[in-house]
C-alpha cells in the first residue's frame, strides 16, 4: 500500500491538475442548479476537458484514484476562486452568468427550495457510491480480477468466432481472384487452418479431394496472405470432340491472364499440387482396328496425364515448378515446367527429362526436347522449341527459333521426319520442310493483338504416303489480327504457291503432274485470306487464271487430261484438331480435254468435305466427242452429288442440240472405282425434217445408215448405262411415220418401238418389230411387217417379213441373217394369190391386160457389195385366165409378128415368169405360156416362150398404197406414250 501512495504522491501534482478539471465538471452542475436552472454549459465543458485530456495524455486513467475525495471538500462557493482553466472557458462563464441570474431571478422562490432540495439528495446518494468504488478500487487484487475477468470475456469471443471469419474470408478472396468455389466440404478448421473437401467449379470439370489451408489471421485480413495451400486428389477432365478439343478447367488457366480485384491480391507463399490427374476424354466415333487375334475392337483413345507442382503465387504473379507423366501402351513421358504467370507475361519452359517410344512394354526409341516461351507486354520475347524422336523405324526432328529485333522479329522453323519402312509412312508427313518468317512484328495484348508475317515454305519432297509434292515454294505477306480466339490475316500482295511435280491417290485414282506447275492467289478485298474462329481455320483463294496437265491412272484404265482454269476461287475449312475439312471453288470460262471429250466455257460451284466425293454442279457451254459421228456438238448442265455408297456419285443432267431443238434428260449416278455410268435418259419427241433438223445435226452416228433426208419424229427413253466399255439399256426408241431409204430402197411410214438392250455395239431382244407402210425394192411392197433382233457380235436377224402386194401375200419362209461382217444368208421368199390383173394395173404402161391368181417363189441374196440380188424368181398361175397384149408402135417393130399376133388374145392355160438380177437393178426375164386364142375353134393350147430384159422399176408404177398399222405395233406405240 506504501508504495501505492508513494506513487500518488508523485504524480500530485498531474492528478490535481485533472482533479479541478473534473471538480469544475463534476461540481459545476449543481451550483448552477442553485442559481439558474439552465444546465447548457456543461457539455461544452466536457468537451473543453475532453480536448485538454487528450492534449495531455500523462492524465490517463490509472491516476484518477485521489480525485474522488478531492472532490467531496470544497463547497459550491469556490468554484468562483478556481483558476481558469483556459481563456475559453472563462470567457464562456462570464457570458453566461447575467443570463443564467436573469432567468432564476424570474423564478418563483417555492421552486428553487424544491429543485435544490431534489439536488442534494442526488449528490448524496452519488457520494456513497463514489466511496464504495474508492473502496473497492484500492484494493489491488479486487481490481485486477475485474480486469481479467472483463478481458476474459472479450477475447474469449473474438477466439470463438475467428475461425468463422476465416472460413468467410477464403472463399471471398478466392472468387476475387477469379477461382471461385461452387461446391465444398468444411472438414476442419481451427484458427489458422482449414481443410475443404468434395470441392468443384461451376464448370463441373475440376474436382479436389481435399485442400489444406495454413494462414495468419492477421497476414490473411491485413495482407490477404495464406503461408500455406496444398490440393490432393485433383482431377481437371477435358474433352476430344470431332469439333474440337476442351481442356476444361485449364482453358481458362492457361488463356487467361492473372488478375484479382484491386485491393482483394492474394498472396501464397507455398503452393502445392499432390496426385493430380488431368484427363482427356475421346468423345469421337471410336475407331476399329484388328487385334492380334485377328478381331475387330474399338479403340478408345482417352489420354490420362499425371501430375504435381509445386510454387507460389503473389500479388506480381504465379510461379510453379510442374511435373508431368503420361504413359500409353506406345509411348512414356515425363516432363518437368517452369510458369512463371503475371497480368502482362507468361515464361514457360519444359524440358522432357524422361521419354520412351514403347512396343510390347519393351523400349523401341526415345524421345527428348525442350519447349521455352516468354510473351512480355504482350510481345513474344523468347521462343525456341527442340523435338527429337528416334527409333529404329523413324526418325524426327524439329528446331524452332524466335529472335526479337528492334522492330519486330524472325522465325526459322525446321522439320525433318524419315521412316526406314514405307509402310509406316502412310498417312504420316514424311520430308523436309523450311518455314522462314522475317521482320515478323506483332502489337496489342494477349487478348487483342495486330502484326504482319511475311511467310516462305520451302521443301524438296513432302509426302504422306498418299501424295506427293517436289520442289514446293511458297512466298507470302500477311497482315494479321487477333482478339481472343478470333484471328483474321490477309494478303498484302499475291501470293505464289509453285512445285514442279505432283502425285496423289485419292478416290479411286492415281494423279500426277510432270510440268511445273505456279498458281497465283491474289488478295481478296472483301475476305481475308486466313480467318479462325476457336478451332475452325477459314482459308479464301482467289486463283489467278492457271492451266496444267495431268495423267490419271487407275486399276481399269490410263488417260492424260489438261484443265484450264478462270475466275477461280476457293473457300476452305479446316479443323485444327480432328483434320476435317470443307469447302467450296467456283470457277468461270474455264476448260477440259481428255482423249474422249473436249468441254469449254464451262462455269460451276464444287463443294467438297472430307472422306466424302465432291459436289458439283456444272454449266458446259459447248462439248464435243472427239470420236467423230457420234453425236453432235452439245451443251450441258449437270449436277454431281456424292451418294449413300462410297466412290458414287448422284448424278442429274440436261443435253441440249441444236440450241434446245432436242433436249434430253439424264438422272442417275457414276461410280467413280468402276468408271460405269447408271442412267435414266429421256429424249422428248423431236422432229427430223430436210429444211430444219437433220439426221446428220441429230444422230450422226446414223448416217452410214440412213441418209440425212430422213424425215419424221423420234423419241427415246430407258436406261443407258456404261460397263466395261459397253453402253447398254435397256432403252426404247420410238419411231413414227419415218421416211427414209435403207440401202437404196425406200421405206415409207415407218412405225414402231424397238427396245435397245446395248447401244455400243448395237444389239436388242428378239422380236421387235417395225411396220413399214411402203416397202419398195423395186416392187413397192404394201404394209411391210419386220420381227427382227440384233445380235451385238454378228449382225441382224430377220425372223420373218410379211408384206402386200397386188393382194398377194409375200413372206419369208424361214429367217435370214444380215452380217456385219461376211456373207448373208440367202433370202428365201414365197408370194401367194397374187391378183395377176391388178399387177397389171400398176404397170406403167398399159399394154399389158391379164387376168388370174399367180404364186411366187424368190431367192435372194446380198452381193459384196451390200446389194440385194435375185437368185432366182418364179412366177406361176394358179388359175387360169386371159392375156390381152397391145405393144406399142415402137415395141411391134421389133417383135415377131406371129408372136404379136399370139399374144394379142390368150386364153391361158397356165403361165411361169422366171426373173433373175438386181432388185434395184436389170433384170432378164424368161416368159412361158400355154395356152389358145379365143378365136381358135380346135382349142388347141400353143406353148410360146420368150424372154426380155428390164427393172422391176422400169415396169411397175413406184408408188405404194399405206394401209393400217397392226394392232400389236399400235399398241407398242400407244404403251410407249403413257
Amino acid at each position: 500500500m506504501e508504495s501505492n501512495n508513494s506513487n500518488e504522491s508523485n504524480s500530485a501534482p498531474v492528478t490535481n491538475n485533472a482533479a479541478k478539471k473534473v471538480l469544475v465538471k463534476r461540481i459545476k452542475v449543481p451550483t448552477v442548479r442553485q442559481t439558474a436552472p439552465s444546465v447548457q454549459p456543461a457539455p461544452e465543458a466536457a468537451e473543453t476537458t475532453t480536448q485538454e485530456q487528450q492534449a495531455q495524455p500523462e492524465t490517463s486513467a490509472p491516476v484518477q484514484a485521489p480525485v474522488i475525495p478531492q472532490e467531496e471538500a470544497p463547497q459550491p462557493t469556490e468554484k468562483q476562486e478556481l483558476p481558469p482553466e483556459n481563456k475559453t472557458e472563462t470567457k464562456t462563464e462570464k457570458k453566461e452568468e447575467p443570463s443564467k441570474k436573469k432567468k432564476n431571478a424570474n423564478k418563483p422562490a417555492i421552486e428553487l427550495d424544491i429543485s435544490s432540495k431534489i439536488d442534494e439528495k442526488k449528490i448524496s446518494q452519488l457520494r456513497k457510491i463514489k466511496l464504495a468504488l474508492k473502496w473497492g478500487l484500492s484494493n489491488r487484487w479486487i481490481r485486477l480480477g475485474v480486469i481479467v475477468a472483463l478481458l476474459g470475456t472479450i477475447f474469449g469471443g473474438i477466439y470463438s468466432s475467428l475461425p468463422v471469419i476465416a472460413e468467410k474470408r477464403l472463399p471471398a478472396l478466392f472468387a476475387a481472384n477469379g477461382v471461385p468455389f461452387q461446391n465444398f466440404k468444411l472438414k476442419e478448421m481451427t484458427i489458422d487452418t482449414m481443410e475443404l473437401t468434395n470441392v468443384s467449379d461451376k464448370t463441373g470439370t475440376l474436382s479436389i479431394s481435399s485442400i489444406k489451408f495454413n494462414y495468419s489471421l492477421a497476414d490473411l485480413y491485413s495482407k490477404n496472405t495464406i503461408h500455406s495451400m496444398t490440393l490432393s486428389g485433383i482431377t481437371v477432365k477435358g474433352e476430344r470432340r470431332e469439333d474440337g478439343i476442351s481442356l476444361g478447367a485449364l482453358d481458362s488457366f492457361i488463356y487467361s491472364p492473372i488478375k484479382a480485384l484491386k485491393g482483394k491480391e492474394l498472396s501464397i507463399k507455398s503452393l502445392k499440387i499432390q496426385k493430380g490427374t488431368f484427363v482427356l476424354k475421346d468423345m469421337t466415333p471410336h475407331k476399329k482396328v484388328v487385334n492380334e487375334d485377328g478381331e475387330e475392337v474399338e479403340v478408345d483413345e482417352t489420354i490420362s496425364v499425371q501430375f504435381s507442382a509445386n510454387g507460389s503465387l503473389s500479388p506480381v504473379g504465379l510461379n510453379m515448378m510442374i511435373s508431368t507423366q503420361y504413359a500409353s501402351p506406345v509411348l512414356s513421358l515425363k516432363t518437368e515446367t517452369n510458369l512463371n504467370k503475371t497480368a502482362k507475361s507468361s515464361h514457360i519452359k519444359t524440358e522432357i527429362t524422361e521419354g520412351n517410344l514403347l512396343k510390347k512394354n519393351e523400349k523401341i526409341g526415345s524421345v527428348t526436347g525442350n519447349l521455352e516461351i516468354a510473351v512480355d507486354g504482350g510481345v513474344l520475347s523468347t521462343g525456341l522449341a527442340d523435338l527429337l524422336i528416334s527409333s529404329s523405324s523413324q526418325k524426327l526432328k524439329l528446331n524452332a527459333g524466335i529472335t526479337p529485333k528492334e522492330s519486330g522479329f524472325d522465325i526459322a522453323l525446321d522439320i525433318d521426319r524419315s521412316f526406314d519402312d514405307p509402310k509406316d509412312a502412310i498417312g504420316k508427313f514424311v520430308g523436309k520442310l523450311s518455314a522462314k518468317a522475317d521482320n515478323v512484328t506483332i502489337e496489342g495484348t494477349f487478348q487483342s493483338f495486330n502484326g504482319t508475317l511475311p511467310l516462305q515454305l520451302k521443301a524438296e519432297t513432302l509426302t504422306n504416303g498418299q501424295t506427293l509434292i517436289q520442289n514446293l515454294e511458297t512466298d507470302m505477306d500477311l497482315k494479321f489480327s487477333c482478339t481472343g480466339t478470333t484471328c483474321s490475316a490477309s494478303l498484302t500482295k499475291p501470293m505464289k504457291f509453285a512445285f514442279s511435280g505432283l502425285q496423289t491417290i485419292g478416290l479411286q485414282k492415281q494423279i500426277k503432274i510432270f510440268t511445273p506447275m505456279e498458281l497465283t492467289i491474289n488478295p481478296d478485298p472483301a475476305e481475308p485470306f486466313l480467318k479462325s474462329e476457336s478451332h475452325i481455320l477459314t482459308f479464301t483463294l482467289p486463283v489467278n487464271n492457271f492451266q496444267t496437265s495431268l495423267f490419271l491412272t487407275d486399276s481399269i484404265s490410263s488417260s492424260q487430261i489438261a484443265t484450264a482454269f478462270n475466275g477461280l476461287k476457293t473457300v476452305v475449312k479446316y479443323n485444327i484438331f480432328n483434320g476435317a475439312y470443307s469447302g467450296e471453288a467456283s470457277f468461270q470460262q474455264s476448260g477440259y480435254v481428255d482423249k474422249d471429250i473436249r468441254l469449254s466455257g464451262i462455269q460451276g460451284v464444287v463443294s467438297f468435305v472430307s472422306n466424302s466425293l465432291p459436289n458439283a454442279r456444272l454449266r458446259v457451254a459447248k462439248a464435243v466427242l472427239t470420236k467423230p459421228d457420234i453425236l453432235p456438238e452439245f451443251s450441258a448442265d449437270v449436277r454431281f452429288r456424292p451418294a449413300a455408297n462410297r466412290g458414287v456419285f448422284n448424278v442429274d443432267s440436261v443435253v441440249s442440240i441444236q440450241n434446245g431443238l432436242v433436249t434430253a434428260t439424264l438422272n442417275g449416278s457414276y461410280s467413280l472405282p468402276a468408271h460405269e455410268w447408271d442412267m435414266y435418259l429421256v429424249v422428248p419427241k423431236f422432229l427430223l425434217s430436210e429444211e430444219s433438223l437433220k439426221l446428220s445435226s441429230v444422230l450422226p452416228f446414223m448416217q452410214k445408215y440412213l441418209p440425212d433426208a430422213t424425215t419424221g419424229a423420234v423419241a427415246a427413253k430407258g436406261r443407258l448405262a456404261t460397263s466395261k466399255g459397253a453402253v447398254i439399256g435397256p432403252l426404247n426408241v420410238l419411231l413414227e411415220n419415218i421416211n427414209t431409204t435403207w440401202n437404196n430402197f425406200p421405206v415409207e411410214s415407218l412405225n414402231g418401238v424397238v427396245t435397245l438392250t446395248s447401244l455400243s455395239p448395237l444389239a436388242t431382244p428378239e422380236n421387235q418389230q417395225l411396220y413399214a407402210g411402203v416397202f419398195n425394192v423395186g416392187i413397192p411392197f404394201e404394209g411391210a411387217l419386220f420381227n427382227f433382233h440384233i445380235n451385238a457380235d454378228r449382225g441382224i436377224e430377220i425372223a420373218n417379213m410379211r408384206m402386200k402386194y397386188a393382194d398377194g401375200q409375200f413372206k419369208t419362209i424361214k429367217s435370214f441373217f444380215i452380217p456385219y461382217d461376211g456373207q448373208p444368208s440367202p433370202i428365201l421368199l414365197e408370194g401367194n394369190g397374187i391378183n395377176l390383173s391388178l399387177m397389171a394395173e400398176n404397170l406403167k404402161s398399159s399394154s399389158l391386160q391379164v387376168d388370174g391368181i399367180a404364186n411366187s417363189e424368190w431367192r435372194l441374196s446380198f452381193t459384196e457389195d451390200k446389194k440385194l440380188s435375185i437368185s432366182q424368181a418364179v412366177f406361176a398361175t394358179k388359175l387360169p385366165g386371159t392375156l390381152h397384149f397391145t405393144p406399142s408402135e415402137a415395141l411391134r417393130k421389133k417383135m415377131d409378128p406371129q408372136m404379136t399376133a399370139y399374144l394379142k388374145d390368150v386364153i391361158v392355160k397356165s403361165m411361169k415368169v422366171t426373173a433373175k438380177g438386181q432388185m434395184d437393178g436389170p433384170v432378164s426375164f424368161a416368159v412361158s405360156i400355154k395356152g389358145h386364142s379365143p378365136l381358135d375353134s380346135t382349142g388347141n393350147d400353143q406353148d410360146v416362150s420368150f424372154d426380155f430384159k428390164s427393172s422391176f422399176k422400169n415396169l411397175f408404177r413406184q408408188k405404194g398404197k399405206p394401209s393400217e398399222i397392226p394392232a400389236d405395233v399400235l399398241s407398242a406405240i400407244q404403251g410407249y406414250s403413257k
